[in-house]
């Protein structure tokens, strides 16, 4: 898990807008007296979580799971987001994340220099199998 205490804020947020994006982001400058600036994704939104859970209550406590270490993580490549989440994967430009097992699938696009995660599609196993996310992932 992605370890941040000691972590304080400094200066102002700043509002981003990914184009065709369910999410808006808010990034966060922090100072780490150890390593010194470093921005960190704050996810404004999780509605699409929100509306897949409610379909899906199974679902929740991963995905909140999921939302709580995302929205304090300062990934620069996927190495790192391997390091809290060892299932990711990258199909075309977008990254994958196994959700409740293999259950469901969270397809998401990262911006690593700009700390920007967008939620692409929530799916179920059997809807993924079906491969229309791919498009959207450039695959």
């Amino acid at each position: 898990m992605l370890n941040v205490n000691g972590l304080i804020l400094v200066g102002q947020s700043q509002d981003f807008f990914i184009e065709r994006v369910t999410l808006v982001l808010r990034v966060h400058v922090v100072r780490d007296n150890e390593r010194g600036a470093k921005l960190l994704v704050n996810i404004v939104t999780k509605k699409t979580l929100r509306d897949f859970w409610q379909i899906h209550p199974e679902a929740e406590a991963v995905l909140m799971i999921w939302y709580k270490v995302t929205k304090k993580a300062a990934w620069k490549n996927l190495a790192e987001t391997k390091a809290d989440f060892h299932h990711a994967d990258i199909v075309g430009i977008c990254t994958i994340f196994n959700i409740v097992g293999n259950k469901y699938r969270l397809i998401t696009k990262i911006y690593y220099p700009g700390k920007k995660v967008s939620i692409r599609f929530v799916l179920t196993h059997a809807e993924y199998n079906k491969k229309g996310y791919k498009d959207d992932c450039e695959c």
